[in-house]
């Protein structure tokens, strides 16, 4: 299958692409798994008193987080205090500017790299 990339210039361009831009998507990433953790210990203490069995612990909450903040939210935990549902909110806004950024990384770069090859 790689040895096949070698003859696609699109494949090529992609690998170039990530490849040039990978310490700034190493960096979101780990800035989202960062709040993600973050995120998941205070819903853990909004929402473990009103819904123990939801929110066992700060690593079952963490499910709730990568849910949230990728905005798929399949509805099986979800918070039911004041508190939560305004952190639910914020993460909710925080996800979709931390996935939009690597997205337009990668547009930029794309864009370079399809100009540089137009010349």
């Amino acid at each position: 299958m790689f040895k096949l990339a070698r003859y696609f210039d699109a494949l090529q361009m992609i690998g170039k692409v990530i490849y040039r831009k990978r310490y700034e998507l190493i960096s979101i990433f780990g800035v989202l798994l960062l709040l993600m953790f973050i995120s998941s210990f205070f819903m853990f203490y909004a929402e473990a008193d009103a819904q123990p069995n939801a929110f066992h612990n700060i690593l079952d909450t963490f499910w709730w987080s990568l849910v949230t903040f990728t905005t798929v939210g399949y509805g099986d935990v979800y918070p039911i205090t004041a508190i939560g549902k305004v952190l639910s909110g914020i993460v909710v806004l925080i996800g979709i500017m931390l996935f939009a950024l690597p997205t337009s990384i990668l547009t930029a770069e794309f864009m370079n790299e399809f100009n540089k090859d137009k010349k």
